[in-house]
């Protein structure tokens, strides 16, 4: 069993989304989310990128990414001072086609009531 013995800390003032295994991530500006070594070895790598160029540093600026990476590690005592239940890094939060027959292709499922709605000259030929 793998455990989610890190905590990933987004320590910017955004939210940072990524991907990981063709999935998108999202993490709120400020939160904290526990995670496996690897998957905090690669969120924390395209964080630091992100704000190196953005704050327009070098992405190969030893020292800035080391500070950046201190702060992407959140401490256990983080946990204990919000006591706030964290979310799992392997819930992504997924963008959803339609609300209503809850597709996540690029088409409405033959049976939702929306796709009625929006086609209004289906039945005109």
């Amino acid at each position: 069993m793998i455990e989610n013995n890190k905590l990933f800390h987004n320590f910017t003032d955004t939210e940072f989304v990524w991907k990981r295994d063709g999935k998108e991530y999202t993490f709120a500006a400020g939160s904290v989310t526990p995670m496996t070594q690897g998957e905090f070895n690669h969120f924390a790598k395209h964080l630091i990128d992100q704000e190196l160029t953005l704050q327009k540093f070098r992405t190969d600026n030893e020292s800035k990414r080391a500070e950046m990476l201190r702060k992407c590690e959140a401490s256990s005592s983080y946990i204990a001072q919000d006591e706030v239940p964290l979310p799992s890094v392997h819930e992504p939060t997924e963008k959803k086609f339609c609300e209503f027959c809850d597709s996540k292709a690029k088409r409405h499922t033959k049976s939702c009531t929306r796709q009625k709605e929006e086609q209004p000259f289906a039945d005109a030929k």
